[in-house]
């Protein structure tokens, strides 16, 4: 039997379109839960740690561990079969999450929702590597990334101005169901390339490497470790942010819903397009001279992006932070398109589904499972010794007084919250200078690293 034939630059950029539609309701879907999260915080009366745990362990847990299996499947499997059935399971179970009555349901949905994202990223990494060669493939996942701008917009936008019209729990449902119309596009218009195909140096037929085999070749490389550790250090901080910056609009600047979902959109649609973009292809352009700027670009950035980030968190006016918010997004995100890239240039075709979900891995469990409730930990602990009163959680319960409490207790309760989530958001931008180091090192032993086809 004949090989398949290599994919058509029109079926390439047909399959770059409709990753970029995929990966905006992805970050839509994920993004929502961000600028609902005030809401659902006071509506079921759950801590800061709570809502950190919804959006971190609860999401990230059964994300890895469900990233495995579908990352095998993906290395033999067909990969586009398998983001059908992704995109399909994470849109439903954002809608589901309108259902939930209690911290216990929204969990439940926040799972769902991982398990079908885990399907996304392996097969997504390993398709666009056997669509180009490895010249193009950070300023592909780039033009790719703008959905991870376009995405958390939308999310924000149509999240908050429905929240403050409606309900938190409509707006999951009409952020889910929209995604569902994607999984048959894959299905029936995408074709399999041949793996390895895209190489450029012809190669001989490999099966798909075993797990052993992939670990082993990864820890080999220093380049690797110190990209997973920084990617993961990076995605804590970022991911910790993202998630309590609506709050922080809300409760140290005192504005509504909508309002704040507007700026939170607004503030991820330049930050992460300019900085997926100056990622994806000011680094190709820059590793064409020296392929260590593949590394070098996102320390530069994340070094300069945490002063950024504290310096807008003191700000006393929207206004005066936002200028800051915004540089230090596009700086942080130069770090994404490349740190995909890398993970694939770094081993062969057989290996890299699996090396996709093996940084996924270590990028979740500590960014997404241990940002987001290390700032909401750090957030109750702060605001309960900023309470004038004797027990925080108890008087304050998801943050605000009972409406039947006096008004002075009232008070007591929002200037709290208000300062233990700003106190702890100015610490965790101290992250983004620790995973500058570890880029900077990976780039030093990146020739070294590198991918040779044979």
């Amino acid at each position: 039997m004949s090989a398949p034939a290599a994919p058509t630059v029109g079926q390439g950029r047909w399959l770059i379109l409709l990753i970029f539609l995929t990966a905006t309701f992805n970050f839509a879907d994920r993004t929502v839960f961000a600028v609902l999260g005030q809401s659902i915080k006071v509506d079921l009366g759950i801590t800061d740690l709570e809502l950190g745990l919804l959006n971190g362990i609860g999401f990230a847990l059964l994300y890895s561990l469900a990233g495995l299996p579908i990352a095998r499947w993906a290395e033999w499997g067909s990969r586009v079969r398998i983001l059908a059935l992704a995109v399909a399971a994470w849109s439903c179970m954002t809608a589901l999450g309108g259902i939930a009555r209690s911290f216990g349901g929204v969990l439940l949905s926040r799972v769902g929702v991982g398990i079908g994202e885990a399907g996304f990223l392996p097969p997504v990494t390993s398709l666009v590597s056997d669509y180009f060669p490895s010249s193009r493939r950070a300023s592909v996942l780039a033009f790719i990334g703008l959905g991870g701008a376009i995405g958390p917009w939308l999310g924000a936008s149509l999240g908050g101005y429905l929240a403050e019209a409606h309900s938190w729990r409509t707006a999951f449902f009409l952020i889910g169901l929209p995604g569902l119309a994607l999984a048959p596009l894959f299905l029936f218009t995408v074709r399999e390339p041949p793996r390895g195909g895209s190489e450029e140096v012809a190669m001989r037929s490999q099966a798909p490497a075993s797990i052993r085999e992939v670990l082993a070749a990864l820890w080999a490389k220093r380049a690797f470790r110190h990209v997973a550790v920084g990617g993961a250090l990076a995605s804590s901080a970022n991911t910790a942010i993202s998630l309590f910056l609506h709050a922080w609009f809300v409760r140290v600047h005192h504005l509504g819903p909508a309002r704040a979902g507007y700026l939170f959109g607004a503030l991820a649609l330049v930050g992460i397009g300019v900085g997926a973009l100056l990622g994806g292809f000011g680094a190709d352009r820059a590793a064409a001279r020296d392929r260590r700027w593949l590394a070098w670009l996102p320390a530069a950035g994340l070094l300069l992006a945490g002063p950024l980030y504290i310096a807008a968190f003191l700000q006393s006016s929207v206004p005066a932070a936002l200028p800051l918010l915004g540089l230090g997004g596009m700086l942080v995100f130069t770090y994404y398109s490349p740190t995909l890239a890398l993970t694939q240039n770094l081993v062969g075709p057989g290996m890299r589904a699996t090396a996709s979900f093996v940084y996924g891995f270590i990028g979740t469990m500590i960014g997404f499972g241990l940002g987001p409730a290390l700032l909401g930990y750090a957030s109750d602990r702060l605001a309960a010794s900023a309470f004038a009163g004797s027990d925080y959680l108890a008087s304050c319960p998801g943050g605000v007084a009972v409406a039947s409490a006096a008004p002075q207790l009232a008070a007591q309760c929002e200037a709290a919250a208000a300062s233990g989530l700003q106190q702890a958001m100015l610490y965790i931008g101290l992250l983004f200078a620790w995973a500058s180091l570890h880029y900077y090192l990976a780039g030093r032993n990146l020739r070294r690293d590198w991918f040779v086809a044979t």
